[in-house]
């Protein structure tokens, strides 16, 4: 008979079956308010709120995808529905026209501001009123390690703090 400790090789199993069931109920509560309340998908108000803080209210595509961790193609496809919307406008630059900027729009930023209090709400409600301020600060710090452990925390796209610095608002065509 074996002495086998189990709780070992199903706890890491469990935590992450966990971490996918808690990610999956809290984006689709956080999906489901900000479609109601402010016509967006999370993957929009990423976007914008990305765009928008950064230099000059643009952002190179490839480097949006980067941030967002999606495809180049999957960040064509979301910003042609932002564009066809008019919340962002596509420009090239002046030195290389291979670079495509994703960049906010005057209405765009418009939208992103009337979504951010609508996802602080949901995230109040789904996510950190389960939590104290320990464990919200335990959990970032253990996903943290996860991610610099597989060589993917990179400051500026895992800050959180993206929403937060506007940067210059580029007009409507």
């Amino acid at each position: 008979m074996s002495c086998v400790d189990t709780r070992r090789e199903v706890e890491p199993f469990g935590t992450w079956i966990n971490l996918l069931q808690a990610q999956a109920v809290v984006t689709e509560a956080l999906e489901a308010r900000l479609e109601a309340q402010a016509g967006l998908s999370l993957a929009e108000h990423e976007a914008l709120a990305r765009v928008s803080s950064a230099p000059e209210g643009r952002l190179k595509m490839a480097e949006l995808a980067g941030l967002m961790l999606v495809s180049k193609s999957g960040v064509t496809r979301l910003i042609d529905r932002l564009e066809r919307r008019g919340l962002v406008e596509r420009t090239t630059c002046s030195t290389d026209r291979r670079v495509t900027y994703a960049a906010i729009t005057v209405e765009g930023r418009r939208a992103a501001e009337r979504a951010n209090p609508v996802l602080e709400a949901g995230l109040a409600e789904v996510f950190s009123r389960h939590l104290g301020a320990g464990d919200v600060r335990n959990l970032r710090r253990s996903l943290r390690k996860i991610l610099e452990g597989n060589g993917k925390w990179e400051e500026e796209r895992c800050s959180g703090s993206f929403h937060e610095a506007p940067a210059p608002v580029r007009s409507s065509r």
